[in-house]
């Protein structure tokens, strides 16, 4: 029985060797195989990140300008070249007139239910 019980163990240790070398082959494989793919698809979602950076600034790598050139190109347009309004100033708030009268008289309903 104790021969018949080791010859048993000794089979199945030799099954769990195959099997673990074949896992092992395995897993060799599919590193192989997908290691690289990982590598270029990260360099690819590097790739896509830099395009969507610029086209969110609206610059290509090729239109991109130093500093110094882009700080002179918005120091062009200063506004000597444009020619002056007619329009009358609001008052300081940006709004026609119509909308700040609207704004008071809005504030004015507020204050009286509040009292």
């Amino acid at each position: 029985m104790k021969a018949r019980h080791a010859s048993e163990v000794a089979a199945q240790k030799t099954v769990w060797r195959q099997l673990a070398a074949e896992r092992e082959k395995v897993w060799s494989d599919y590193r192989q195989e997908f290691t690289i793919k990982e590598a270029e698809q990260e360099n690819a979602g590097q790739q896509h990140r830099d395009e969507f950076r610029e086209a969110a600034s609206g610059t290509t790598r090729a239109e991109a300008k130093p500093e110094h050139e882009r700080k002179a190109d918005q120091n062009q347009g200063n506004g000597a070249d444009r020619t002056p309004t007619t329009e009358k100033p609001t008052g300081g708030t940006g709004a026609p007139d119509g909308r700040r009268r609207n704004v008071k008289r809005w504030n004015l309903q507020k204050t009286r239910q509040r009292q």
